[in-house]
């Protein structure tokens, strides 16, 4: 695991997903791009780095690890992915997410 789990320097949240019968890292296909049946490094599980931005969803989630296979793609400004270092199957890209380490935050 990928122990240090910020983004320049800065801690990295999520907000509990909409739908509350999904898992905090899991992956919804309409996040992602998948290419030849590869999740690929265009499309991810959405995280942020201004946790004011995230207030609106409830719960607030801090990430302590990502795997190693995992990286943190920059978006927009504060809004970063996690998708995958190289193309992979779903359902590994799910397993990987399910690796996360996090805690709840509010």
């Amino acid at each position: 695991h990928n122990l240090c789990a910020t983004i320049d320097g800065k801690k990295v949240y999520r907000g509990q997903p909409k739908n509350p019968n999904l898992k905090v890292f899991e992956a919804v296909p309409d996040e992602l791009v998948i290419k030849d049946g590869l999740v690929t490094l265009e499309g991810g599980v959405s995280v942020n780095t201004n946790i004011k931005s995230l207030k609106r969803f409830g719960k607030i989630y801090v990430v302590e690890s990502i795997p190693n296979e995992l990286i943190f793609s920059p978006n927009i400004s504060g809004h970063n992915l996690i998708v995958p270092k190289t193309p992979m199957p779903l359902n590994e890209y799910q397993q990987l997410l399910s690796q996360i380490s996090y805690k709840c935050i509010s």
